[in-house]
């Protein structure tokens, strides 16, 4: 009993190994939490680089802008796929003196295969939109793709 009443300190020893097993587990704790988040974040790299690489193929150019004034008001816009890859249009912006616009009776996202080897629609797209008073304008259009790429350009209809 006055054994149990001592207030004698832990041995040495077994403070020595009661640190060092602490201190293991803490390190394994560690090690787990650090694999679990590189691992997370490898995954989510890859991804973001596969999907930058789909991007990169990818490339869009706006050949032709004409405006028929009487009696539509209908600005044509037609885009060709001149990338490795498929694109798809979503939408299509004209912006005019201080005023943008949307291409709204084109139907988006709108794709555009890759070009054929052989003549013919593949490979390009025709938009469409009734858009008032453009004549003698300057248009700035922006084409925006489903990977976030954009082609601007500039037309004088």
């Amino acid at each position: 009993m006055k054994r149990l009443l001592s207030k004698k300190a832990v041995n040495t020893v077994i403070s020595t190994v009661l640190m060092i097993s602490i201190a293991v587990t803490m390190g394994a704790i560690m090690v787990g939490w650090a694999m679990a988040t590189v691992g997370s974040y490898q995954s989510g790299a890859g991804l973001y680089f596969s999907n930058a690489g789909e991007s990169m193929k990818e490339s869009i150019a706006v050949e032709n802008v004409w405006y028929n004034s009487s009696p539509t008001n209908r600005l044509n816009v037609y885009v060709r796929n001149v990338g490795a890859v498929d694109v798809d249009v979503v939408e299509i912006y004209v912006r005019v003196d201080a005023s943008t616009y949307k291409m709204s009776n084109s139907s988006f996202p709108r794709k555009i295969p890759l070009p054929a080897s052989t003549a013919g629609e593949k490979g390009m797209r025709w938009f469409y939109s009734t858009i008032p008073n453009l004549s003698g304008k300057t248009l700035f259009i922006t084409v925006a793709t489903k990977r976030g790429n954009q082609v601007k350009a500039t037309w004088v209809v």
